[in-house]
């Protein structure tokens, strides 16, 4: 349907302007496509140059890293010693993802993240009666996620999770438990849609 109506969108183009009408329209949408490709890489170029400042050598990038707006990074100075953050060669991360790092987080080549996705390798404890959660310190497991994978906008990756190579992870996932490669995971989220009684006033 997209594709669709597009096209009609071309034709009436055409009829109106001629052919250079849609040579024109397509010139212009490539332009911009370009542009969001020139504003992509040097968010990523700062982004990256922040985060080396910031944290040194607990992070390496692979070539061809990627980030869109919003994505962040932060290690927490209360997790171990050896905390570190790997990413592979040609990982894409779309608008609004993050990563926190208590522990060690590992990402493979060429996996790609939808927006919004968040990943930790921490959670609070929140067992002890007579103490705020906030004073409770954490618990942490490494994070791994394999090579050749796409999670999906709005996961979640949980503490001590080892996704295999070839996964794919749908939208709204919650993932607290580790997937073996070439599998793929989605939300049994049941959408209940009921028609509304207006009342008359």
């Amino acid at each position: 349907m997209i594709i669709l109506s597009k096209i009609q969108k071309l034709i009436k183009i055409a009829n109106s302007e001629g052919i250079s009408g849609v040579t024109n329209k397509i010139r212009a949408k490539a332009e911009n496509y370009r542009l969001e490709k020139i504003v992509d890489r040097l968010g990523t170029r700062i982004r990256k140059f922040y985060t080396k400042i910031c944290y040194g050598k607990r992070i390496s990038y692979g070539k061809n890293f990627v980030s869109r707006a919003g994505f962040a990074i932060r290690f927490n100075n209360t997790g171990t010693k050896r905390r570190y953050i790997k990413i592979g060669d040609g990982v894409f991360f779309n608008r609004h993802c993050s990563i926190t790092c208590f522990d060690s987080i590992e990402i493979g080549n060429n996996t790609i993240f939808g927006e919004n996705v968040r990943i930790f390798d921490h959670n609070h404890r929140f067992n002890l009666a007579d103490i705020p959660v906030y004073g409770q310190g954490y618990t942490y497991e490494p994070v791994k996620i394999g090579n050749n994978c796409w999670i999906g906008s709005n996961v979640v990756i949980l503490k001590g999770v080892t996704i295999g190579d070839n996964c794919v992870i749908g939208a709204g996932v919650v993932l607290n438990q580790s997937i073996e490669s070439n599998s793929l995971v989605t939300a049994e989220n049941r959408i209940k849609i009921n028609k509304i009684r207006h009342k008359k006033v």
